[in-house]
């Protein structure tokens, strides 16, 4: 779900709540009369939230808005001006927090336009995350990370060594990194790549993880991840070229043993002997040439 439907959904929740509560009767109908006691209704709990939940939403909001938070500042000043309509100050607050997100917004536009110009790449992407963060549905920035990520894998393929240097450095880099402690991967980027498989992207979303798991394969929600655009290019596929799904399916599952989806798709496409005895997901191999699908997620 995108970080607006959330919004969305989140504000609609708390406006349900605010809403709930026992209607009053009509003005025309009678009185009835007081039932017994013992068949009188149990007095109805109140309602969640009150004056400490109040509080402690518009002490996130404020520190989200001190930290530069403010896609998620702007959520919680939405959720106060839900809970209390009447309050001069957290309307004051939302229009606020949304003129300084729209400024925000323009900012890294601009700057991740200027870091394009120069070619620094890793800079323009971080700005137009940041924009899309405050705007998620917006097309030019969605537009300028996919463009960024084409140039980062034709720059990765320019000058590519030898088969044989690649497995030698294979080897070696494989030694190394069983040895090594995990080094965490930029979740900014893990995010970039939900983002473009999210957007249809797919072959981008990969080329960018195995450019990240080529540093460590050891990180489980990125070999995860991967896999699943395995199988969603696969599933893309499906329709118009059966022999590349069943490969995409078969590189996802390779990855991810225990991705059922993949599993299920290739005992449709194989027969019921396919999906038995998957290549278990712990072998610490880097990515081979060619973007082949090797296991990872292993510790």
């Amino acid at each position: 779900m995108s970080f607006a439907n959330a919004r969305l959904a989140a504000v609609a929740a708390v406006a349900a709540l605010a809403a709930c509560g026992t209607p009053l009767p009509p003005a025309s109908s009678p009185a009835p009369a007081p039932a017994p006691e013992a068949l009188r209704p149990a007095a109805r709990p109140p309602a969640p939230g009150g004056a400490a939940y109040e509080q402690r939403v518009r002490e996130r909001a404020l520190g989200q808005g001190r930290q530069g938070r403010l896609a998620e500042a702007m959520l919680s000043w939405e959720i106060l001006t839900v809970l209390r309509p009447e309050s001069a100050e957290y309307r004051d607050r939302l229009a606020e927090t949304r003129r300084l997100a729209d400024a925000t917004f323009a900012d890294r536009l601009e700057r991740g336009a200027q870091a394009l110009r120069r070619h620094d790449l890793d800079a323009a992407a971080a700005h137009y995350l940041t924009a899309l963060s405050l705007q998620p549905d917006h097309a030019g920035a969605a537009d300028a990370l996919r463009g960024i990520e084409r140039e980062r894998n034709r720059r990765m393929h320019l000058g590519k060594p030898s088969r044989l240097t690649l497995t030698r450095r294979a080897a070696t880099e494989a030694q190394m990194n069983a040895l090594a402690p995990a080094v965490p991967l930029d979740r900014n980027e893990i995010e970039h790549a939900a983002l473009l498989g999210t957007q249809g992207e797919h072959d981008e979303a990969i080329a960018l993880l195995e450019r990240l798991l080529a540093k460590d394969r050891r990180d489980a929600s990125a070999c995860r991840l991967l896999a699943e655009m395995y199988v969603q290019k696969g599933e893309k596929q499906l329709a118009r070229d059966r022999v590349a799904a069943q490969l995409a399916f078969e590189k996802g599952l390779r990855i991810d043993a225990g991705n059922l989806q993949a599993a299920a798709r290739l005992r449709q496409l194989k027969g019921p002997a396919a999906g038995r005895g998957a290549p278990p997901a712990t072998t610490l191999l880097p990515i081979a040439a060619g973007g082949a699908a090797e296991p990872c997620g292993g510790r």
